[in-house]
């Protein structure tokens, strides 16, 4: 004798999709797949552009040395941007 959950739910679980659904999904599947291959080959391209370029100007003293006073009054100032200012 079977239970009332393996005579309700017993298709449900050993059917399989129609084909239609299946094409789309894995239609959508592929897609997401190059989606995601796309955007890590964009960001390797940049991480290794920044390493390239910015590799050379890391050094000890780059990193221990104080910001020279010059720079942090320029970047702290609040001027507003050179379209803005009147002549």
């Amino acid at each position: 004798m079977t239970s009332v959950t393996e005579s309700r739910f017993g298709d449900l679980l050993t059917a399989r999709p129609p084909l239609r659904r299946r094409a789309v999904n894995a239609f959508a599947t592929a897609l997401m797949t190059v989606a995601a291959a796309v955007v890590f080959v964009a960001l390797a391209f940049t991480l290794y552009f920044l390493v390239k370029k910015g590799a050379g100007i890391i050094s000890w003293h780059f990193l221990t040395s104080p910001i020279p006073r010059n720079f942090r009054v320029e970047v702290a100032a609040c001027t507003p941007p050179s379209w803005a200012r009147s002549s």
